[in-house]
């Protein structure tokens, strides 16, 4: 969904250079469609470095260290948090900094954290779009096609056997590409 926004706001993300903060699950998912999506550059930060570099290895985009972080969202147009942290890693003067290195041009931020990374006073900034899960999963803009959409995905006896409503589907297909039902975890 956070890529999706990106290519709503900016159009063909060539040329366009990102950084994802975090490399957890949700962080390698939006790592892959970041890149799929045809970035010039995939900036990875993790707290753990060992990790980032993995990931921005695999994925061909470059591994900083998590204390040069506020330094080079200045050189991205599009920051996404996927984190674990308990408090906002990204503040309101990091993103006033970033943006004077970027001459105001617009930046992009998506926090797919909860509890969320970035500093919500971000939000009154100029020239700064910022988004969190929650504006993904309600703005109706973002929704995903009806549930009829989605029929060969989830086998029919599934369906019939936990009732799944059309507001739950919808909301895991504005987190996930595709939903995976293990039948193991369901025995």
């Amino acid at each position: 969904a956070g890529v999706d926004l990106a290519t709503q706001i900016f159009g063909d993300l060539r040329g366009r250079r990102a950084m994802l903060i975090g490399v957890g699950e949700m962080g390698r998912q939006v790592a892959t469609a970041l890149q799929a999506a045809g970035l010039q550059e995939l900036v990875v930060c993790n707290r753990t470095w060992e990790r980032g570099r993995q990931l921005a290895e695999e994925q061909g985009g470059t591994a900083i260290e998590w204390g040069r972080l506020a330094g080079y969202l200045g050189r991205v147009d599009i920051a996404i948090t996927a984190t674990g942290a308990s408090e906002p890693v990204l503040a309101a003067s990091d993103v006033r900094s970033a943006l004077r290195v970027r001459n105001y041009r617009p930046l992009l931020l998506v926090d797919l954290s909860v509890p969320r990374n970035i500093d919500p006073g971000v939000d009154a900034i100029e020239n700064v779009y910022l988004y969190d899960i929650d504006d993904l999963l309600f703005d109706p803009s973002h929704s995903p096609p009806p549930l009829e959409h989605y029929a060969g995905r989830l086998s029919p006896s599934l369906h019939r056997r936990f009732a799944l409503d059309q507001a739950l589907i919808t909301k895991a297909m504005l987190c996930c590409d595709a939903v995976v039902v293990s039948t193991a975890t369901l025995a």
